[in-house]
C-alpha cells in the first residue's frame, strides 16, 4: 500500500491524496457474512437510486386531493420495475399488466370493504 500526499488541492487534475495498491499478488479471504453484507448493501443502494429516481415525480397533495396524480405515480412505479419486453407493448406484456392490474384492483376493493368481497 503506498500512500501519495500531492501539494496543492489538486487543481492540475490530480487528487490531493491518493492511496495505492501495489504488488503482484495479493491473498485475500473473505467470509460469508461479509459477502452476504455486500449483497445487502447492494440492494439497499439499488433501493436508494430507484428512490432518487422516483421521489421527483412523487406528488405533492395527499391521494384525496388528486387521485389522478397518485395514479400515474403508481403507474410509473409499476413501469419501472417492469421488464423490458414488457415495456415494448408484446402482447404478452400486456396481458401481464393486466393480470397485475386485476390482482392490484382486487386487493384494494378488498381493503376497503367493498359489499360482496372478503375483507383484508
Amino acid at each position: 500500500l503506498r500512500g501519495v500526499h500531492n501539494e496543492g488541492e489538486g487543481g492540475d487534475g490530480a487528487p490531493k491524496y491518493q492511496l495505492m495498491l501495489e504488488g503482484a499478488e495479493l491473498d485475500a479471504h473473505v467470509s460469508r457474512a461479509q459477502v452476504e453484507q455486500l449483497a445487502q448493501t447492494q440492494v439497499s443502494l439499488a433501493k436508494l437510486e430507484r428512490y432518487r429516481r422516483m421521489f421527483p415525480h412523487r406528488p405533492r397533495v395527499r391521494p384525496t386531493e388528486d387521485p389522478r396524480a397518485w395514479w400515474r405515480y403508481a403507474l410509473l412505479f409499476v413501469l419501472d420495475k417492469t421488464p423490458m419486453e414488457m415495456k415494448q407493448g408484446s402482447l404478452e406484456g400486456v396481458m401481464h399488466l393486466l393480470r397485475t392490474r386485476d390482482e392490484y384492483v382486487e386487493l384494494w376493493l378488498r381493503s376497503r370493504g367493498a359489499p360482496g368481497r372478503e375483507p383484508i
